[in-house]
């Protein structure tokens, strides 16, 4: 497209590089992690006298489905109806918190206004900038297809994978099959739901995880600092590179 290389790539797992990195002009690549692990490593280092949530509960990773501004230029956007998603939801919720005893709790998507929407979770707790803490604490995880899955994956949560049939046929309802046969599920249909076996659903696959979170989040062997410390590092360290 006409753009330079980027001199330095900072990289996360060892399949996150986009085809074709190293660049023909050779950018320096920086194994990393991804940043969902900054704030793993920030809420590690605070110890558990910071929690904030009792445990016994579950947490649903929210993608603000049918309002999120992505989707605006979604050419399936006009299928994510708020009244059917949200009612859909909820009934999947209420059948599950009968089931196993555990209340859901909604780590609500970052670009989120839920205060404007109204009760769409039916008096569940929709919480926002604390997906981390939240994940740390549960005993299982909610989910389509966040990214913040990654969290799951850090602290070894089982993650019971959901799709709905307006999902069918769109880039959400692939990204949803492809992240659950990554960690070992299979995603329920919650249109349809089928009689869950939960019992089987809370367990996890670790070498699955641990392939993962190798692939995708952060590579055996690097640093344990915020990314931002490692690039600074970088960068101040003399040596024979020469000038950027």
């Amino acid at each position: 497209m006409g753009l330079k290389p980027a001199d330095i790539v900072l990289a996360g797992g060892g399949e996150t590089l986009p085809s074709g990195y190293p660049s023909p002009a050779g950018s320096r690549i920086i194994w990393c992690h991804a940043l969902d692990y900054d704030a793993y490593l920030a809420l590690e280092r605070q110890g558990a006298g910071t929690r904030r949530h009792p445990r016994g509960y579950a947490v649903f990773l929210d993608q603000y489905v049918p309002f999120h501004p992505d989707h605006l230029y979604d050419r399936n956007s006009a299928r994510y109806d708020p009244d059917e998603y949200y009612s859909t939801m909820v009934r999947f919720f209420d059948a599950f918190e009968r089931r196993t005893g555990l209340r859901v709790k909604i780590a609500a998507h970052p670009r989120s206004k839920y205060e404007e929407k109204g009760d769409l979770f039916q008096g569940r707790e929709a919480i926002r900038g604390e997906c981390a803490e939240l994940v740390r604490d549960a005993a299982v995880v909610l989910a389509h297809g966040s990214v913040a899955l990654n969290f799951s994956v850090l602290y070894g949560k089982p993650v019971i994978f959901m799709t709905l049939d307006m999902f069918r046929d769109t880039f959400l309802g692939s990204v949803i099959d492809e992240m659950a046969l990554l960690l070992g599920k299979s995603p329920i249909n919650i249109s349809h739901p089928p009689e869950t076996d939960f019992e089987a659903e809370f367990r996890y696959d670790r070498p699955k995880y641990e392939r993962y979170r190798e692939s995708f989040i952060k590579r055996k062997g690097t640093p344990q600092q915020l990314a931002f410390h490692i690039l600074a590092d970088y960068l101040t360290q003399p040596d024979d590179r020469g000038s950027l």
